[in-house]
């Protein structure tokens, strides 16, 4: 099977405080760690992340390194490549891609 390059971008809101650090997760491996450095009242980040993945689905996910809730994703775009994103609320932990 051939793999497929995705590109994505989705938007990281922290639930807990400044200065807490997620880890964005895919099929349970590490994308990133990231510090949050800003007021999660007023800010949030949008990652843009470049995959290589085979057909079929694949888990996107997010923690934090202490409080495993303290942070969302939200608004997730496929930017190129043939997949689909299923998720049902708008802020998740977790979010299922669909790759063609």
């Amino acid at each position: 099977m051939h793999t497929k390059d995705i590109q994505i971008t989705c938007n990281i809101h922290c639930e807990g405080l400044q200065g807490e650090v997620y880890r964005l997760f895919l099929d349970n491996d590490l994308i990133t760690e990231r510090g949050w450095r800003w007021d999660p009242k007023t800010h949030y980040l949008q990652e843009n992340v470049a995959l290589r993945l085979l057909p079929g689905d694949h888990i996107l996910s997010i923690a934090g390194v202490d409080s495993p809730t303290s942070f969302m994703l939200s608004d997730l775009k496929i930017e190129r490549g043939a997949a689909q994103a299923d998720f049902n609320a708008n802020k998740t932990t977790e979010i299922t891609l669909r790759v063609n």
